[in-house]
């Protein structure tokens, strides 16, 4: 939780074979679910994507997303999770904690977000195994929805992000696992150190904000921004000229 919509985190990668009579926009992005500027990013970015689609609809994207630990500090796993509200007053005092509070909801209404910013907190990591795994499972489609589940979950329903039940629910509710398989999964060891690497990878990148979101390569977006600014990024394979966020 930050006040510009950017938090410390990771990146995003894009490829464009400009070439293809139907060309294919790579997008990898790495962010936290603890950060809910990620969300209102994850968002803004699926709009971006839709109109894209519409202008161009030849224009095909193979979108990713990547794991970062936004604070390290935070309660492992199998810890006593943590208050947010204490987390947010301590990081930012009571004041500024309002004040990013009421810009959240903001501008998360304005992407179908209702923040409800209470409730418990931990590391995510295991949330960001259950979203590698759904990339395993079924490629984009299947992790952007549970990355979406994910997200709505902790950030609009309050629910504890490193609680085993949750998770494995979450993951159900998605399609692609049961409960019992999916809780199986978070209490074991598959994945987790592709993920710590993952996640090591983007900080030796030096990667300073999430979302952090790189288009074609050689395009960079750090921090929540419009689908309009998404979307003149994410054009301009179709474009002649780049138009700047």
């Amino acid at each position: 939780m930050t006040s510009n919509g950017a938090a410390n985190g990771p990146s995003v990668q894009l490829s464009v074979n400009a070439s293809s009579p139907t060309p294919t926009v790579q997008i990898t992005m790495v962010s936290d679910f603890a950060c809910p500027w990620c969300y209102v990013a994850h968002k803004e970015l699926h709009l971006a994507l839709d109109k894209v689609r519409q202008t161009h609809p030849h224009t095909r994207f193979a979108l990713e997303y990547r794991p970062y630990q936004l604070d390290p500090t935070l309660p492992g796993e199998k810890e006593k999770p943590m208050c947010r509200i204490a987390c947010y007053k301590a990081k930012f005092g009571e004041e500024k904690m309002k004040k990013i509070g009421a810009l959240l909801k903001e501008r998360g209404k304005r992407v179908g977000i209702d923040f409800h910013m209470a409730g418990k907190t931990r590391q995510t990591t295991n949330a960001h195994r259950l979203a590698l795994k759904a990339w395993l499972i079924g490629g984009e489609l299947a992790q952007t929805k549970m990355v979406d589940a994910l997200f709505a979950a902790f950030f609009e329903k309050e629910r504890d992000i490193g609680c085993y039940d949750f998770l494995s629910n979450a993951a159900q509710s998605t399609g692609l696992m049961t409960a019992e398989s999916a809780k199986a999964f978070i209490m074991g060891d598959e994945l987790r150190d592709h993920v710590n690497c993952l996640i090591r990878h983007s900080v030796l990148q030096d990667i300073k904000g999430v979302p952090f979101t790189i288009v074609a390569n050689q395009w960079a977006i750090q921090g929540a921004e419009s689908a309009e600014s998404f979307y003149r990024v994410s054009n301009y394979p179709q474009s002649s000229t780049l138009r700047t966020c």
